[in-house]
């Protein structure tokens, strides 16, 4: 036996709890989206590459 089809009301709930899902979601993306953006301004410009010869020791013993 099948059951009885979704009254309108329990449709319209799940429609509602879906929109209300999708809009929290979108917001949460929203706002980490701005979070990134917002770290990367505050963090600068990236720092420029350590010499080569200083990470290896350059074999001078000083």
């Amino acid at each position: 036996m099948s059951a009885p089809p979704p009254s309108r009301r329990e449709i319209a709930l799940d429609l509602f709890r879906d929109h209300h899902d999708l809009t929290r979601l979108s917001r949460a993306m929203a706002l980490s989206r701005a979070e990134r953006e917002t770290a990367a301004r505050r963090a600068g410009p990236p720092a420029a590459p350590a010499d080569r010869a200083e990470d290896e020791g350059s074999g001078d013993p000083r």
